[in-house]
């Protein structure tokens, strides 16, 4: 019985901790729709380029230098998280204006800063316009897309890890799951 309410308390755990996690999620506005017939939406795996601006609290921090288009791979870690979770899914020519919370912004436990534009613990807001997708499918392309998968179900992996490790450990083979034996 003790066993069980541990488990689940684990898994209530889990779940705050997913709940939180989701709740802190990018907020994307159109300041340029999509067009109608988008025929090619960005996925990951795919080349980038755009022309972005961030602000915090009014004020820029960040662009494109020169103005030229900041080109990356998405799901290649080169850029803020936020930022790669707001570009996928837009057309070319469409412009949205994101607010990244910090861990998806210069917080992210997976960067390393040697300095950030702004204080810890700050949401940014970033317009980005998408100027040219270039679809990649290569080898690097499903790499991509698995090590995306793994970043956004993190927990799910931790609460799968859990409940094998709890079923090795207390379940023993041969075991009947009733408490009389019938001859």
């Amino acid at each position: 019985r003790s066993k069980m309410a541990w488990l689940c308390r684990v898994v209530f755990v889990l779940v705050s901790v997913m709940a939180v996690a989701l709740a802190r999620d990018i907020v994307v506005r159109d300041l340029i729709p999509a067009p109608k017939f988008c025929e090619e939406r960005v996925e990951t795996g795919d080349k980038v380029s755009i022309e972005h601006k961030g602000f915090y609290k009014g004020q820029q921090m960040d662009g494109n230098p020169e103005n030229e288009p900041l080109v990356f791979v998405v799901g290649q870690n080169r850029v803020i998280s936020g930022m790669e979770k707001a570009v996928v899914g837009m057309c070319v020519g469409q412009q949205i204006e994101v607010d990244i919370p910090p861990l998806l912004a210069f917080d992210e436990p997976t960067k390393r800063f040697t300095r950030t534009p702004v204080p810890h613990g700050s949401t940014v807001t970033y317009q980005i316009k998408l100027v040219d997708v270039e679809r990649k499918f290569s080898g690097r392309y499903f790499s991509n897309l698995f090590l995306s998968f793994l970043q956004q179900a993190w927990p799910f992996a931790i609460l799968i890890g859990l409940v094998v490790v709890y079923v090795k450990k207390y379940h023993k083979p041969g075991r009947s799951s009733s408490s009389s034996k019938r001859r």
